[in-house]
């Protein structure tokens, strides 16, 4: 089995705190679950930061290693 070489860590909190002012982030009475406004906030920057690190290509090629049977 093969683990990955690094952990990356994406910071939601970061996303939000420029909005905490202006926008409705929680829902107040439903378990403080975030707005469809703040997903599609960090939604965004969580796309972002995956293209930017590459991670998607990363993964596929774990995926087709897998599938072919080429595991390390």
């Amino acid at each position: 089995m093969r683990y990955f070489d690094q952990l990356n860590y994406f910071e939601s909190a970061k996303v939000l705190e420029k909005d905490i002012d202006d926008q409705y982030l929680y829902w107040k009475k439903s378990f403080w679950h975030w707005t469809p406004y703040a997903h599609q906030q960090v939604g965004l920057q969580l796309a972002q930061y995956i293209i930017e690190n590459n991670l998607i290509k990363e993964a596929e090629s774990e995926a087709l290693s897998f599938k072919s049977g080429g595991l390390e």
